[in-house]
């Protein structure tokens, strides 16, 4: 999970309230979502433009005591907020906010959890070498500690919380992120699958199908603040894992497969109407996809360093765009980097997300193609089979006529303001790889494509990354 955080620092900025950047009071396009508290207004502007809390997550992540609107009314006792100070609004969160983030969720053991002593991950025993079972057994540790459940008042009493309700246990990222993150899980999943915990697996799985059935797509995670982006669509991927696994009877998959293709459909249909892009190549246009951020303000959980990202630019519409391109970059899982920079070397507040066309956004749909044709075939429904297959070999030509480097034998994303390919490798690049992208007119995973894309230099740069990533990795382990 990439979050750190490669801001530049700016000066605080408070200004009169006629000029507060997203302290409106009502909630018109682009506000994050329709919480007057936790995702725009003046009590949150002013919570965290007055640096209350080391982390701007903390506060939209508090639960209320009270009613918003008994909230909302006692912030308004305060006067105007241009001259509240820090220690009234102290006494306010004290009275209407509850102390922790915490105070809506369990710690729960994984119902399906064993220690490695007690039979838990079974492959440990199969580990020849000593430093690698210690670093195995301490990764599997952890789900002991990471595994939550939700209190039914965020279920009874959702506008007190930003924590949105979900029906079945899940594991969390850990540290200041609270909740369950969309593509991080698929890696979680696999990892519940090694350890044998198929039941947590497959109620995270769910979960994500009762997002989908709420909100339409699956948000970044269970926040109020993150509906209005997604992030990589990796809920046909975390299906496919798990009925892949070794354990799984025949017929709990189809069940699963059932349970999840209504969503899954209605997931790529977001992707292709509300994050597609027209890219012209070589005269041809192709439907590919890009990241959006789907608002026009401060990102509540980052909102006091957007608001010092954007304190230097005075255009409305450039800062609008400035703040969708952060949620976008956030929408990705990249965030942040410089791929997502007006150019490598740029500041930070040059960033257009939703300019660029990635790589690794249209192999992870080709491959979301690909599968829901698959599982639509264990249904018997060839029709819709045959038609996500195309779908998915569609993608993979134009990733192929849009991405790929000859020269360079690797693909690059694309840059809608250039009209061309970007310079610069990262190793999202491989992801077609990843997702199997086999197309009409090029077989990526056939020998002799394998062989060029193994004399690319970017490849050498992915081995020698490779084997200092896990170096670091076993040395925190042994």
């Amino acid at each position: 999970m990439t979050r750190a955080c490669l801001r530049p620092f700016l000066g605080m900025m408070i200004c009169s309230i006629a000029n507060l950047v997203g302290a409106q009071d009502t909630d018109p396009d682009g506000m994050p979502c329709d919480s007057p508290i936790f995702c725009y207004g003046s009590l949150l502007h002013t919570v965290q433009t007055l640096k209350l809390f080391p982390d701007s997550k903390w506060f939209v992540d508090l639960p209320l005591k009270v009613p918003p609107a008994v909230a909302l009314a006692e912030f308004a006792k305060l006067g105007p907020i241009e001259g509240i100070s820090a220690d009234q609004m102290r006494i306010f969160l004290n009275s209407t906010f509850l102390s922790s983030p915490e105070n809506n969720m369990v710690v729960r053991k994984p119902i399906d959890y064993k220690s490695v002593s007690d039979g838990g991950l079974s492959l440990h025993q199969h580990i020849a070498e000593a430093k690698y079972q210690v670093m195995a057994e301490a990764i599997h540790e952890k789900w002991e500690s990471l595994g939550r459940t939700i209190i039914d008042d965020v279920r009874d009493n959702p506008d007190q919380h930003s924590l949105i309700y979900l029906p079945n246990p899940f594991i969390i990222p850990g540290g200041r992120f609270r909740e369950i993150y969309y593509w991080d899980s698929f890696w979680v999943i696999q990892g519940l699958l090694v350890s044998g915990m198929t039941e947590t697996a497959r109620g995270m799985i769910l979960n994500f199908v009762h997002l989908i059935d709420l909100i339409g797509h699956i948000p970044n995670g269970n926040r109020v603040y993150y509906e209005k982006r997604s992030q990589p669509p990796f809920l046909a991927m975390m299906v496919d894992a798990y009925i892949k696994h070794p354990s799984m009877p025949a017929e709990d998959s189809r069940r699963l497969i059932l349970e999840c293709l209504p969503a899954l459909v209605k997931e790529h249909n977001f992707w292709m109407t509300e994050r597609a892009a027209v890219v012209t190549r070589d005269g041809k246009d192709y439907v590919l996809n890009l990241y959006k951020g789907g608002i026009t303000e401060p990102r509540p959980e980052s909102y006091r360093e957007d608001f010092e990202t954007a304190a230097n630019v005075t255009d409305d519409k450039q800062r609008e765009q400035l703040y969708a391109d952060l949620g976008a970059g956030a929408e990705s899982g990249w965030d942040f980097s410089s791929r997502w920079m007006d150019t490598a070397t740029s500041p930070f507040n040059s960033i257009r997300t939703e300019t660029i066309v990635p790589v690794d956004l249209n192999a992870i749909l080709c491959a979301q193609e690909r599968l829901i044709g698959e599982f639509y075939q264990t249904t018997g429904n060839s029709a819709e089979s045959d038609r996500f297959a195309n779908l998915a070999r569609q993608r993979a030509d134009a990733i192929q006529a849009v991405f790929w480097n000859e020269e360079k034998a690797m693909w690059r994303d694309f840059d809608l303001k250039r009209s061309g390919q970007r310079e610069e490798f990262y190793l999202s690049h491989i992801a077609p790889l990843f997702a199997r992208c086999r197309g009409s007119t090029v077989d990526i995973m056939s020998t002799s494509f394998m062989n060029k894309l193994l004399n690319s230099p970017d490849v050498i740069v992915l081995f020698v990354i490779g084997l200092f990533v896990l170096r670091d990795l076993v040395s925190q382990f042994c």
